[in-house]
């Protein structure tokens, strides 16, 4: 058995330009020509791109995880503990001044994207035998505070998490709900479940929404107490508001703002937001392209005032009025009135409560967040429909049945190829060639099977070249401005 095979089992941290390409995340739907327009404006939501703090946190988290398992004491049971039948278990903490990090900055900075990059390189839980000896590793549970100090629903999306994770079928939910009206039983049960398997490292995300009072029984006080008992790292994401809150607790602000991670920052770097801007930009719709002078770059960056998420919003926004124009045969025209006009219409109100450090203000923020994705599924719908619909007319006019046909090429492929191709990437290519295959809908079965793998091959080797090349130019970009490098930016 290695000296710790915890450790041992962790992937280690990236950074430079490994951990600016791990970061990067492009929906098919942006890269793909033939993605309808409306659609593919919407796309740009799920667009992830690496902001500057990104290594910091990878490594943040890394290292807070080693230094739990490092110090933890270990124990052997003979018969088994739990349901996956653990033999071998923390059993105690030997350093109790480990300290933990909190992530702070108003909404909309990208803390919880920065989490999701990180997280997604850890497995959710890792299997170790050494022979007779077993157990189960998680090096992460992740969980979010809820409103109103509510301690007990996040002990119970505790044990809900690890239920999904062990697929026990609810067993751990059902154990804390048995004793859900003692804060302290429960408290101790999260203890247990944290030694049994191994967890490293806890993320508590909207860490404002907890009392922190010494002596009320939802106090944070519990979380610091769990921490202290068995070692694990905490890792919190809140917003500024928490520094005045927890200003006369030491016990408490020593375990959250002990090393903090201001992701405030990011929104005053322009280097950063402006370059983002660029990105997001080169996927937006055709009518957008080379169009993005300095002028609207700038201005861009000060309706939204740094937020990348307020960006993101602005930039779709956008493209849905191009959308929307084109379909009522409206001429489309991108100018600094444009931009302002929907700034002022979708952003006001979020930039109101981005500049308020507050509980009130965030639950605000989330609304606002919250209606703009109701708008968007709103509007994904209805160019959808419109699509199926012209699609059955189309069909219905040359007597060709495009469910039919589409069944059987996509039962053939996946048949032949297991899950190299996912069913959004046959039903993709397939569209194409009924788009610009000549002949296509006349094609015998086989002919017809054979298009569509050749169109999925094509597109898998453009994108794999077009990705790294992008990568790469993107990556040299940034560092040329870092050293000072000047370009020519009248336009971008």
């Amino acid at each position: 058995m290695p000296d710790n095979p915890n450790i041992a089992a962790l992937p280690l941290p990236l950074t430079g330009r490994d951990a600016y390409n791990r970061g990067i995340f492009i929906p098919a739907s942006l890269e793909d020509p033939d993605t309808n327009p409306g659609l593919k404006a919407f796309g740009l939501r799920n667009l992830r791109i690496p902001l500057s703090k990104q290594s910091v946190i990878n490594e943040t988290i890394y290292q807070g995880i080693v230094t739990c398992y490092t110090n933890r004491k270990y124990a052997v049971s003979e018969h088994g503990r739990g349901p996956d039948n653990t033999k071998v278990f923390a059993s105690g903490y030997d350093n109790s001044t480990t300290l933990g990090c909190s992530i702070i900055g108003v909404p909309g900075t990208g803390k919880s994207t920065a989490i999701n990059i990180t997280l997604d390189r850890y497995p959710k839980a890792i299997r170790h035998v050494f022979g007779e000896y077993e157990y189960t590793q998680i090096p992460v549970m992740r969980t979010t505070a809820f409103a109103d100090s509510n301690i007990t629903a996040m002990f119970l999306e505790f044990g809900k998490r690890l239920d999904h994770i062990m697929d026990s079928g609810g067993l751990f939910f059902s154990e804390l709900k048995a004793i859900k009206s003692n804060i302290g039983q429960m408290t101790q049960k999260i203890c247990e479940y944290i030694e049994l398997f191994h967890i490293g490292c806890w993320i508590i995300e909207e860490a404002e929404f907890f009392v922190f009072s010494k002596t009320s029984k939802k106090s944070f006080q519990n979380i610091i107490n769990i921490v202290q008992e068995t070692g694990i790292f905490l890792f919190c994401t809140s917003n500024d508001d928490i520094k005045e809150a927890i200003a006369s607790n030491f016990r408490v602000e020593r375990r959250l703002l002990g090393d903090t991670i201001d992701m405030n920052e990011i929104t005053r770097d322009e280097l950063v937001v402006k370059g983002a801007i660029q990105k997001m930009w080169k996927y937006m719709l055709p009518q957008f392209q080379k169009k993005l002078t300095k002028k609207y770059l700038d201005l861009i960056y000060a309706e939204t005032l740094g937020s990348i998420d307020m960006v993101s919003i602005l930039l779709i926004s956008l493209q849905r009025e191009c959308v929307f124009s084109e379909r009522k045969k409206e001429k489309f025209v991108l100018n600094e009135s444009l931009i302002k006009k929907i700034s002022k219409a979708k952003l006001t109100r979020m930039k109101e409560l981005f500049t308020v450090t507050s509980i009130e203000a965030t639950k605000g923020y989330h609304e606002e967040q919250e209606a703009f994705e109701d708008s968007i599924r709103k509007d994904q719908r209805v160019i959808e429909e419109s699509i199926t619909r012209a699609l059955i007319e189309s069909d219905i006019e040359r007597g060709y049945d495009h469910t039919d046909k589409l069944y059987m090429v996509k039962t053939s492929i996946q048949e032949m190829f297991g899950d190299q191709y996912t069913v959004k990437q046959i039903e993709s290519a397939f569209t194409y060639c009924e788009k610009h295959k000549d002949g296509f809908k006349d094609m015998s079965n086989t002919k017809m099977k054979q298009a569509v793998r050749e169109r999925l091959e094509a597109v898998a080797s453009k994108r794999k070249v077009e990705m790294k090349k992008q990568v790469e130019q993107d990556y040299d970009e940034i560092y040329l401005s870092l050293l000072g490098g000047k370009k020519d930016d009248s336009s971008f």
